[in-house]
């Protein structure tokens, strides 16, 4: 029985893993699992996901899996470390709805997820998790002109902050939570417009700027579901509305078997 259940978790990443390749998703996790609630041991965890948003009128998609490594200093504070590789897709907002697109590049980051109150009568608990992301990214787009080719490219150093607060309830091996996401996005921009003729680069226009979102604000809501042999399966949704909304699934392992 145990066996099955191993490979149904497996079959079911991977699953949702490929979907996420197939609709090219991009997301940001709250850090999927909330709370590993361990003390002195390392928990392990793969991460896949969905994130799309507008920003300026400028749809962005974006595929991401992470390896992340958590540490349980005691059984409220975790601290952990992301590794993975995302990708940049923008669709945008002009007659012809351009695309540029770019391969996967490394991300990396770090959080923490903090248990500030536990009622253990109630089995429930208020937490808090703070998370930083950064990667680079250069989506970029060619198009056929009659006397050559257009050729536009953005070059991204995309940084976010993730702040999230809610409150923890545990049925059986269940824990839910809600709560809310106050993201930050810091994003250092560079446009480059050239075109191509017989394979020679004419003079190329640069233009350079930064974006800062302020404070977004989205409700969110989560499972991590405790399993035999201390593996724990999670999953999460952060969303406004149907162009601005964030999915997870995480497969995670605690300590030794």
């Amino acid at each position: 029985m145990e066996l099955k259940l191993r490979k149904f978790l497996w079959y079911s990443l991977i699953f949702f893993s490929i979907l996420g390749v197939a609709e090219k998703l991009d997301a940001q996790p709250a850090g999927v699992p909330i709370h590993t609630e361990s003390n002195n041991e390392f928990t392990i965890s793969l991460d896949g996901g969905f994130f799309t948003k507008k920003i300026f009128g400028i749809k962005n998609e974006s595929r991401r899996f992470f390896f992340k490594g958590s540490y349980g200093l005691n059984s409220r504070i975790d601290i952990y470390g992301l590794f993975g590789l995302t990708n940049l897709r923008l669709t945008l907002a002009d007659s012809a709805r351009t695309v540029l697109d770019d391969g996967f590049k490394v991300a990396y980051g770090g959080g923490l997820a903090l248990r500030i109150l536990a009622f253990e009568r109630l089995q429930m608990s208020l937490f808090f998790n703070g998370q930083l992301i950064r990667f680079i990214s250069k989506p970029a787009s060619e198009s056929t002109l009659g006397f050559g080719t257009q050729v536009v490219q953005l070059n991204y150093d995309w940084r976010e902050a993730n702040l999230i607060f809610g409150l923890t309830k545990k049925i059986g091996a269940a824990n839910f939570y809600g709560g809310i996401n106050a993201k930050i996005i810091q994003r250092f921009e560079t446009k480059t417009d050239k075109l191509v003729f017989s394979g020679q680069n004419s003079t190329a226009t640069r233009v350079k700027g930064k974006y800062s979102s302020g404070l977004l604000m989205s409700p969110l809501f989560g499972l991590d579901l405790n399993l035999p042999s201390r593996l724990k399966v999670s999953l999460e949704l952060s969303a406004n509305n149907e162009s601005d909304f964030a999915f997870y699934i995480g497969l995670s392992q605690r300590g030794k078997p």
